[in-house]
């Protein structure tokens, strides 16, 4: 499953906030054929429902580690409903603090 979260600012504050806390989840296979779109300043995550499964992902820009930013998928902001539980996180993916919606700047 794919989820995805909205990250970019309004002009209103509690806009803002009710933006930020959505988020979408689509279930990607092989057989659905399905591909997500996550447009420049919204944030996205992945589970895998299946052992060996290859995610293929495209960027519109080189890694650039200065530039890394990210939530956790456990963040309660968020509430994310993901479909099993998560059993793998990256080191990096880990180490996300609580999502801050003050503290972000504008992508």
């Amino acid at each position: 499953m794919h989820a995805r979260r909205h990250l970019r600012r309004s002009s209103r504050r509690s806009a803002q906030l009710a933006d930020i806390r959505r988020w979408m989840g689509r279930e990607l296979t092989a057989e659905n054929g399905s591909m997500l779109y996550a447009p420049m300043g919204c944030a996205h995550g992945y589970l895998t429902l299946e052992d060996d499964t290859e995610v293929t992902y495209f960027t519109s820009a080189f890694y650039s580690p200065e530039a890394a930013r990210g939530i956790r998928f456990d963040d309660p902001l968020f509430d994310i409903a993901w479909p099993r539980a998560v059993a793998v996180v990256s080191e990096q993916d880990s180490r996300w603090t609580d999502f801050d919606p003050n503290g972000r700047e504008e992508t």
